[in-house]
């Protein structure tokens, strides 16, 4: 997806896993992407040092928090853990 973007197109890649970050990461600099096409994130308290190290590589990157109730809102966090 990240090799073919439309001058329109956007991408998150949101990801803890290290390797598909550094990938994501390598082909934005390969592929000399610009304009924030490509933007990381991650859970809130999850890969924490993945997130610190993509903003200060320069990468867009954001936290995002699920809300709701405990009963909804437990299942995916295990899923995510």
């Amino acid at each position: 997806m990240i090799e073919n973007l439309g001058p329109r197109d956007r991408i998150l890649v949101a990801s803890h896993n290290i390797e598909s970050v550094n990938f994501a990461k390598q082909l934005v600099i390969e592929k000399n992407i610009k304009d924030d096409k490509v933007r990381f994130a991650q859970l809130k308290g999850f890969s924490d040092q993945i997130t610190g190290a993509l903003a200060d590589e320069g990468f867009p990157v954001y936290k995002y928090l699920p809300y709701g109730p405990t009963e909804k809102v437990m299942p995916y966090l295990v899923r995510r853990g």
